[in-house]
């Protein structure tokens, strides 16, 4: 394990002071930073990184500085998710890296420095819907649920598509029903 986030990992085990809540935002802060860094091959240290932060949300949801990391937490999340490939075998570090982060999302607290972000992570739950496997699509359904019923955002082109893929399962269920049972 790389030294610098093996004594991340200690500072985060022990009890912190008030007085020590800034740098453990700046812990959180390089836990994001390596999420979202792209050297191939770091995905094991991605995704320790990603288990930190889940396991110690409440301290981040705490923080003062809290909307200021929601804003760059959420835009490495959503960056990973949308612009990475959907995995198929759930043992695979970078799916349980994916099904990670969409689990942290759904649980961020529904208040308004989520707000400003809604849209954009309904527009990536929709486009997920449509290509990921059925593990990671059963989150986005919760978040997309939790989201339209915390702040009813506008029906838009994405709900349309949304009941278009939804119509379409259902009247291809015959012709596969063969196959699923």
């Amino acid at each position: 394990m790389d030294v610098t986030l093996e004594s991340k990992l200690r500072m985060l085990a022990s009890p912190l002071s008030p007085h020590d809540v800034t740098g453990q935002l700046t812990t959180f802060r390089s836990y994001v930073a390596l999420i979202a860094d792209p050297t191939p091959g770091i995905v094991e240290k991605k995704l320790k990184a990603a288990q930190e932060l889940s396991e110690n949300f409440e301290s981040v949801v705490l923080s003062p500085q809290y909307s200021q990391f929601l804003g760059e937490a959420l835009k490495v999340f959503l960056k990973i998710l949308d612009d990475g490939e959907p995995q198929f075998i759930a043992e695979q570090n970078m799916q349980q890296l994916r099904k990670l982060l969409l689990e942290i999302i759904h649980r961020i607290p529904s208040n308004e420095h989520l707000k400003k972000h809604v849209q954009q992570i309904l527009t990536l739950m929709f486009k997920l819907l449509k290509i990921e496997n059925e593990e990671i699509v059963l989150v986005c359904l919760r978040i997309i649920i939790e989201l339209h019923k915390q702040y009813r955002p506008q029906m838009n082109e994405e709900i349309k598509d949304f009941l278009q893929f939804v119509k379409t399962i259902y009247t291809t269920i015959p012709s596969h029903q063969d196959k699923i049972f």
